[in-house]
């Protein structure tokens, strides 16, 4: 059975299958420790959570069976964009089934509308995502 490091119990079926719940908390509480841990160090907060936060969707797509790659600064030449990650599920290198943008933990509104600049532009080109 496929294991997800840090977090106990067997995925996937097997006698100490985890509920939702249990699941989802310990794979967010990990994600929240190993954010705490490297934020403040040498990196920018934003760059710093990527390890993290690619961790926590490995994790959940491991627990659903899934083939998650996670590619980072994927260029969107036609929005004129580059999410923090492109998410793909399975062999197709061309089946990208979502994008990520992180923002530092700092930033306490995160709502398109909110924002300005680069950040305002890009929350613009992807508002047709899908969330």
């Amino acid at each position: 059975m496929p294991r997800i490091p840090g977090v106990s119990g067997e995925l996937l079926g097997g006698e100490r299958d985890m509920t939702a719940g249990v699941w989802i908390e310990q794979i967010v509480a990990r994600c929240g420790t190993e954010c705490h841990q490297i934020l403040g160090e040498v990196a920018e907060d934003e760059a710093a959570i990527r390890r993290p936060v690619e961790n926590l969707l490995s994790a959940a797509a491991t627990h659903f069976g899934l083939e998650l790659h996670l590619h980072p600064e994927a260029r969107r030449p036609d929005l004129g964009i580059r999410p923090d990650l492109a998410a793909r599920v399975g062999r197709d290198k061309q089946h990208i089934v979502g994008y990520i943008e992180l923002k530092s933990p700092e930033k306490l509104n995160i709502n398109p509308g909110a924002c300005a600049g680069t950040t305002a532009s890009s929350g613009r080109a992807c508002r047709g995502f899908p969330i």
